[in-house]
């Protein structure tokens, strides 16, 4: 929306949840201040961006969760080698792991035999 209310009322919400919780971090308050929100806020476009835009960014958002090692909760051996990946991004990106990882859970060690890790490393990462 490109009503100035509707941003202040929505920081003002969020300033009372945090003062409510007790929230030192993340401070969602200073985020509803950034700028990059108030630069969507300013798109003359219900959009937020045009898909060439909105793929780039989705792009580099999933190349940062893969290098950083972060929230990865899955450990998959592979010819003496050892992956970590996402439960999440796994089951969104193959039929193999959306029929195996559900049987697993979460946080799980998984071995595949039968297959090189250059093989899976493939197929899995690029």
């Amino acid at each position: 929306s490109k009503d100035p209310n509707v941003l202040k009322s929505a920081q003002n919400k969020a300033r009372q949840l945090s003062q409510q919780l007790d929230l030192s971090q993340p401070n969602i308050v200073e985020f509803l201040n950034s700028q990059e929100l108030q630069n969507h806020e300013q798109h003359d476009s219900p959009r937020l961006y045009d898909s060439s835009q909105f793929l780039h960014k989705f792009y580099k958002d999933f190349e940062n969760l893969y290098e950083e090692n972060e929230f990865k909760d899955v450990t998959i051996k592979v010819d003496n080698k050892v992956f970590k990946a996402h439960f999440s991004v796994l089951y969104a990106r193959s039929p193999f792991f959306r029929e195996i990882l559900p049987k697993h859970g979460r946080c799980c060690e998984i071995s595949i035999p039968k297959l090189t890790a250059n093989s899976f490393e493939i197929y899995v990462f690029r």
